[in-house]
């Protein structure tokens, strides 16, 4: 059906409807297994929009072939779609769908072990996301970027990040969320000798997984504990 479409658009000169046709023929040839068409059909679809400039398909195209690509391992190639994409929405004016992608291009990074190059798009992404008051995303970022300090144990800017985050997860009533990053401070302030600081955030996660009765409230009791013994030691 789709090879007979693409006949017909060849006759009639419609290198849009063709490229669609292509597009389509690359999900058949995924959904059948058959990896290797499935990639041939997407470039040939990406080669005629990209010759009458329709960035809306382009962008499509773009998107599967990463897909594609990051199902059968080449992170390499993935990345370079990835950052395709970044060029067409930001010709498009879609900072929203760019966020998202800087999003995939650090779960490249962190599967690289590439801590760096997974801070700089977070960094990017959270800029991106700022502009436009998405706080769903900025909340998720800034917690991506704390978890990337806590683990170099870079607890200056960890603890900007999370207290980062609380704020605009107190903004979406993401209680949560909250409970999580209070404890996750908790933490740091236990790293950095801060007990008292660490006691007052540890209680306040507790509170809220009480509150919302989720099993969490087991680890924070025992951070708690585990304060109260050093604080007795001490």
């Amino acid at each position: 059906m789709f090879l007979e479409g693409i006949e017909i658009d060849k006759v009639l000169g419609n290198k849009k409807s063709m490229a669609r046709h292509y597009a389509n023929l690359a999900a058949l040839y995924a959904k059948h297994g058959d990896g290797p068409s499935s990639e041939k059909a997407l470039l040939k679809a990406l080669e005629i929009d990209k010759a009458i400039d329709n960035k809306e398909g382009m962008v499509h195209h773009y998107a599967n072939l990463a897909t594609f690509y990051m199902s059968a391992g080449h992170w390499a190639e993935a990345e370079a779609m990835y950052f395709k994409e970044l060029e067409m929405y930001d010709a498009l004016g879609n900072k929203a769908k760019m966020a998202e992608k800087y999003t995939h291009l650090v779960n490249i990074y962190a599967k690289r072990g590439d801590s760096q190059g997974a801070e700089k798009m977070l960094l990017k992404g959270l800029e991106i996301s700022q502009t436009i008051d998405n706080k769903e995303d900025m909340a998720n970022k800034t917690a991506a970027l704390a978890s990337i300090y806590a683990k170099r144990r870079d607890w200056q800017r960890a603890e900007k990040m999370f207290l980062k985050g609380l704020e605009i997860n107190q903004a979406l009533g993401r209680k949560e969320n909250m409970a999580g990053i209070y404890g996750n401070l908790g933490i740091y302030y236990v790293n950095t000798a801060q007990l008292p600081r660490a006691k007052e955030m540890l209680l306040k996660s507790l509170q809220l997984f009480e509150e919302m009765g989720n099993p969490n409230t087991r680890r924070v009791q025992q951070l708690l504990d585990g304060l109260q013994t050093t604080s007795t030691t001490d």
